[in-house]
């Protein structure tokens, strides 16, 4: 009786195996030509970056910096020093896990996420900050955003890296401690729009998708 429940177990996962199968290919179809349309669609907008409009108060120096793929943000201090942010997914950058399949996961549903946290010190200048950097960067852009923002952003992204100091992960090729994001990672909600999201709390104007990391800064006047 024992063996014959066993197999029986064993054959009616088998047979879930296959019917799971079928759905699953039915299901990425749509998803893959989907996520394929979208990047078609956004792959020649870029987005544009227009800053405070107006004498800025207490002006604080932020950098978006343009990786390539993702997005990173650096805000300034009043002490004068720099932090360092991004967001992204976490099996992917605090596990080093650069496996196919989880890249592909991270585009096809909601998946763990990270905040990467680095302090740095100052002068919070362009030359200055490049010098600290280990990953290549394929455009720096500054801002000068109100100091009460910048101030108000830091604090909060500073709250969640520090909820589950436990679980911090420092990766020495990107100097950064990753922590726990509690937003998931999606291919809608990656490191690109997560900096354009920062950078509006900051009363920057962000115009454009964001989806992925192509930028323009508004010249001033």
């Amino acid at each position: 009786m024992g063996n014959s429940w066993g197999n029986g177990k064993t054959i009616r996962r088998e047979e879930a195996r296959r019917r799971a199968t079928p759905f699953r290919r039915r299901f990425l179809v749509p998803v893959w030509a989907l996520i394929a349309f979208l990047i078609h669609s956004v792959s020649g907008c870029s987005t544009t970056l227009i800053p405070p409009k107006g004498e800025v108060a207490d002006p604080r120096p932020v950098f978006l910096l343009d990786h390539g793929r993702h997005t990173s943000l650096v805000v300034g201090t009043a002490e004068g020093s720099m932090v360092r942010y991004a967001y992204g997914d976490w099996r992917f950058y605090a596990d080093q896990d650069m496996r196919l399949r989880t890249g592909l996961a991270a585009l096809l549903w909601p998946t763990p996420a990270t905040l990467a946290r680095r302090e740095l010190t100052g002068p919070a200048d362009e030359v200055t900050l490049l010098s600290h950097l280990r990953v290549g960067v394929r455009g720096v852009y500054g801002l000068q955003v109100p100091g009460h923002a910048a101030d108000r952003l830091r604090q909060e992204l500073d709250e969640v890296h520090g909820k589950e100091p436990e679980k911090h992960q420092y990766v020495e090729v990107y100097d950064f401690v990753f922590a726990p994001h509690p937003e998931p990672y999606t291919f809608l909600n990656n490191s690109n729009t997560k900096v354009a999201q920062w950078l509006r709390s900051m009363e920057v104007e962000v115009r454009g998708p964001a989806l992925l990391s192509i930028w323009r800064l508004e010249a001033t006047h």
